[in-house]
């Protein structure tokens, strides 16, 4: 497991890297709408929108914020897709290392779950022309179930926080600049 991970990091590392030989163009979008499966989305697909925060002459910090959703038999649950993102490189390639935060709240016949994740992004973007692009992800995610959360006296987070286990999921993203 940890070779395939070392694996995936050095091979969008070094996608970046080759690419940054490209010619430099200017950078103009500081909001996108995109659509990502897998991934920080937590669900088989989300929609989410990104803005830039800060632009520097080596990168850019942005932060984004989405909502997924599935339904299916007795099973439903939501999503809320969040990240906040270091993207190196203002060419047309780039490689982005952010921090997600996911909420998700699941529902069956039987039981409500509310969940918590958190870890580590990192991922590839391509933007070939200034509008639309392609951005491949890996996310390594800790867990959290917030336990109890239908009992009225337990507080917006739930009554205890509990540690599960480490999610590792690959995303694809496609999605428009303005």
């Amino acid at each position: 497991m940890m070779k395939n991970i070392v694996f995936i990091f050095l091979l969008l590392f070094s996608l970046f890297l080759i690419a940054q030989e490209e010619e430099k163009y200017i950078f103009k979008g500081q909001s996108t709408v995109f659509l990502e499966t897998g991934g920080t989305s937590g669900t088989p697909i989300s929609i989410q929108y990104d803005r830039v925060l800060f632009v520097g002459s080596e990168g850019y910090l942005n932060a984004s914020l989405g909502f997924g959703t599935f339904f299916k038999d007795d099973l439903d649950y939501f999503t809320i897709p969040s990240s906040i993102n270091y993207t190196i490189g203002v060419k047309k390639s780039h490689f982005e290392i952010g921090i997600p935060i996911i909420y998700r709240k699941t529902k069956t016949n039987k039981h409500k779950k509310e969940h918590l994740f958190y870890g580590l992004k990192l991922a590839y973007k391509y933007q070939a022309k200034e509008k639309l692009f392609l951005k491949i992800t890996t996310n390594f995610l800790g867990h959290y179930e917030l336990k109890n959360t239908s009992s009225k006296d337990c507080g917006l987070l739930g009554c205890a926080i509990n540690w599960e286990k480490l999610h590792y999921l690959l995303g694809l993203s496609l999605g428009y600049s303005f």
